[in-house]
């Protein structure tokens, strides 16, 4: 499926993946954040890759309305990033789950939050064992479910095995595969 085929309608269910090539992922990622925005929805982006100075950038090339995100980054306070927004959680570690779990509950009652987009699942396998971040994530999107809010995980399909695609599969109500971008 190409991403500009991809429709919010197609949100049927509660806990998503998406699986796309490594070149692709940080492109789909905001295309899809822009595509939810874009139809009233306001949204958590749980940043697993990108300090949030160069996330915040990507996006607003993309034209998509920040101001309407809330972020947590367990990427910027590694590198010692300022803490400069009010939207925006800066978790010390991104295996700081007590600390993400309490982002995510603040953001929960502020507002309703309509959708969590994880950008890399696969970036976030960098940080810790694939059990404990798997646990982690699926309570995450069982914690997204209970707010009515959409759980999005992107995933690099090359660079996961089989068997670690089919989990992921497994707690998802279903999964897109973007196999190329249209150029911009």
């Amino acid at each position: 499926m190409d991403i500009e085929e991809f429709s919010v309608s197609e949100l049927d269910g509660d806990v998503f993946l998406v699986l796309v090539d490594y070149n692709d992922f940080r492109d789909v990622a905001d295309c899809i954040t822009k595509k939810l925005l874009d139809n009233g929805l306001e949204g958590i982006f749980f940043n697993a890759d990108r300090d949030f100075p160069t996330l915040k950038k990507d996006l607003e090339y993309r034209e998509v309305d920040v101001d309407r995100l809330f972020f947590i980054d367990v990427v910027s306070k590694m590198r010692q990033m300022d803490e400069e927004l009010v939207r925006t959680e800066f978790i010390d570690s991104p295996t700081a789950y007590n600390d993400i779990n309490l982002a995510f509950s603040n953001f929960y009652q502020k507002e309703d939050i309509d959708f969590v987009l994880l950008d890399s699942f696969t970036s976030y396998l960098l940080y810790g064992n694939l059990k404990s971040i798997g646990n982690f994530v699926n309570k995450m999107a069982e914690k997204a479910k209970k707010f009515g809010a959409k759980f999005i995980i992107i995933a690099m399909e090359p660079q996961l095995e089989e068997e670690v695609v089919e989990k992921l599969e497994s707690i998802c109500d279903n999964s897109f595969d973007f196999d190329n971008l249209v150029d911009e």
